[in-house]
């Protein structure tokens, strides 16, 4: 308003001839004024942003499905057609999608469109980051010209707004909520969190605010059938509204009372939701390494190891260096771990408090960046540290960091063109550097080796990076390179049974079924309900012909893990090297009805068919699916030739028949 002014006056007096225009000139360009910015138009700034983000993604369409990928795809009977994602009840589907139907549809069409193939679902994650990107874009620009912003953050809106979303958008710690394909269920969830606030801003400023208010509303249900981190996005559009469009809470009540009364009961659900889902993700039925995701802490110390995990978020923002998909961060135990690190965030939220009540639009950024870790950095004990989890608080990091920095410029640099120069060489720099190292960390997600190779280095400590590292190795046979990387497991964590498995799974894989037997054995006495343990030491003690102990523990893993297919085809090797064919043949029968993908199960059900001199037509079948799922197999491609040999000549006697 002020500018508007000033421009107004300036015109009257150059009109009335009290002020030649040169002189009006002159003043506007006066040293009390504040510098004029780059012109940049939202066209640019849009153009400029899409470039950017392709830039940096373009190679993340060779990255390959990895860990909760697994479950949530490849083994997700429920996203095999779109009819069969519309009947899935909550036993069809993945505890990583329960609740989750927004998120599950965006897979399940990604699956009708490619199947398997991840090209589809690398484009439509980095859609949904472009989109975000934008709306953050227009979301800043619009909101930094509101009335009682400074003067200078509104005459650079348009360049402020460009470098914080280019800032958020290409940074490296995006990489897991874009490459990661599964984790779309983050950047889809931070989409619908930025249209929330971005409707209510335009609904507030429009004519048309009916609609745009029904799109905030929509977008906010939308949301939280995405992911519960949703919860928060009815209290910070509350807070946005009172801070930025809003005189006071009876305005606010007044005018957007209603929008505000439709999106709270999302939070309500979600809270009420997040007491039927388990803490964490079901793992997949892996043949030889266990599962994670029993090693979640309580409540109170995931509360106190959070402070850390939160500075570690703050370094990779300012220093991304050391990412990891999976850290296993270690619970807080020692005074120097809680109290250091808990002291810098009670300073950094007391800040946003103290900045909500003398600079409340400075405050709502710090406090709105907290509110969306919350849900996840709180008391809901899950597993520790992931990177996903700074998606949308990144912005607020972002915008803050921005800021200051134009501010220290302005306050250290006096000439208008200087200041434009050093604002624009450091911008460059910080994007083009972001730019290249998130191009770096794509090229991790190339190949599952890459990526446990890059685990074991960043987090050492961590059991399950040996695992995975050790399981890839014993998937590509070579067992030999597998069992030192097991071995470490029972060095870091003794006591626990799933590292003696791995081991004698390595074993067992090496042909030293004494040895294996015996380390799979003390992997079931240390957990004998640990149905991994049993399954393997069954197959151990099968393949040393004990047959009666091995028969009580392949019972006592089925009981375990009633749903694990590969149980049920291990089952069906043992009883077909016995020659019990027709009860090999049910067990083969019940695996393919728990996985109609599992490929191995295909396989033996074909060959068992076949051996018994079944219907070839079926066989046929089998080891075709067992090629489509398999398609390095040479055994399944060998069996399928083989069947199409022995129809071929059934096939043209048949022809001569019904001549």
């Amino acid at each position: 308003m002020k500018r508007t002014t000033s421009h107004r006056r300036s015109a009257l007096t150059a009109s009335s001839g009290k002020q030649p225009a040169s002189e009006t000139r002159k003043v506007r360009a006066s040293k009390s004024d504040p510098p004029r910015g780059v012109s940049f138009s939202m066209r640019t700034c849009i153009a400029l942003t899409a470039a950017a983000v392709v830039l940096a993604f373009a190679n993340s369409f060779y990255g390959v499905f990895l860990f909760d990928d697994q479950p949530n795809i490849h083994e997700n009977m429920s996203l095999r057609s779109l009819q069969a994602t519309w009947e899935a009840s909550g036993t069809d589907v993945p505890s990583g999608l329960w609740n989750r139907p927004v998120g599950r549809w965006s897979l399940a069409v990604n699956y009708w469109i490619s199947g398997l193939e991840p090209w589809s679902y690398h484009a439509v994650n980095l859609a949904i980051h472009l989109v975000a990107s934008l709306i953050l874009l227009d979301l800043l620009r619009r909101t930094m010209h509101l009335r009682g912003t400074p003067l200078w953050i509104r005459e650079h809106a348009n360049p402020i707004a460009l470098v914080v979303t280019l800032v958020w958008a290409v940074h490296p710690l995006q990489t897991e909520s874009v490459t990661y394909i599964v984790q779309r269920l983050e950047s889809l969830m931070g989409m619908f969190y930025l249209a929330t606030i971005y409707c209510l801003l335009r609904g507030a400023r429009s004519r048309r605010h009916w609609w745009w208010y029904a799109a905030a509303v929509a977008s906010c249900w939308l949301g939280a059938f995405t992911k519960e981190v949703m919860v928060t996005a009815p209290v910070v559009a509350l807070l946005y509204d009172r801070i930025f469009l809003s005189r006071s809470w009876l305005t606010v009540l007044r005018r957007r009372g209603w929008v505000h009364a439709m999106t709270l009961p999302s939070s309500i659900y979600l809270v009420w939701a997040a007491r039927r889902l388990p803490l964490l993700p079901r793992p997949a039925s892996r043949p030889s390494i266990p599962s994670p995701f029993s090693d979640y802490t309580d409540p109170w110390n995931y509360l106190l190891s959070q402070p850390g995990v939160l500075l570690h978020y703050l370094q990779l923002t300012f220093w991304p260096r050391g990412q990891c998909l999976d850290y296993m961060w270690p619970v807080a135990d020692s005074w120097p771990e809680i109290v250091l690190p808990g002291l810098v965030i009670i300073v950094l939220l007391t800040a946003s408090f103290v900045a909500l009540w003398r600079w409340p639009r400075l405050g709502f950024v710090g406090l709105a960046s907290f509110l969306v870790l919350a849900p996840t950095s709180t008391i809901i004990p899950l597993r520790l540290a992931f990177e996903h989890r700074m998606y949308l608080s990144l912005a607020g990091v972002s915008l803050l960091t921005v800021l200051a920095a134009g501010w220290a410029i302005r306050r250290s640099i006096d000439d208008p063109t200087q200041q434009r120069r050093v604002a624009i060489g450091l911008s460059t720099i910080v994007l083009l550097s972001l730019i290249v190292t998130t191009h770096l960390r794509n090229t991790v997600y190339y190949s599952r080796l890459a990526m446990f190779q890059d685990n074991v280095a960043k987090a050492p400590e961590n059991i399950f990076a040996y695992m995975n590292l050790g399981d890839y190795y014993l998937e590509v046979d070579d067992p030999a390179s597998a069992l030192p990387l097991f071995q470490v497991t029972t060095k870091i964590k003794p006591e626990d049974a799933r590292t003696w498995t791995c081991v004698g799974c390595a074993l067992k894989e090496l042909g030293k079924l004494d040895q294996a037997a015996a380390m799979l054995k003390r992997a079931v006495e240390l957990n004998p309900d640990y149905s991994q343990a049993n399954h393997h030491y069954a197959v151990a003690l099968e393949q040393l012909d004990d047959w009666p102990a091995a028969v009580e523990h392949f019972e006592k893993a089925i009981a375990q893990d009633p749903g694990n297919a590969t149980i049920h085809n291990d089952v069906a090797v043992a009883l077909g090297s016995r020659g019990l064919f027709a009860d090999a043949e049910g067990y083969l029968r019940q695996a393919l009805l728990l996985n109609p993908e599992h490929g191995e199960a295909h396989t033996n059900l074909g060959s068992m068919i076949m051996s018994q001199g079944g219907s070839p037509r079926e066989a046929e079948f089998h080891f075709r699916e067992a090629v489509r799922l398999q398609p390095d197999s040479r055994e399944a491609a060998l069996n399928l030739q083989r069947v199409q040999q022995l129809a071929a000549p059934a096939a043209v006697g048949d022809r001569k028949q019904k001549g």
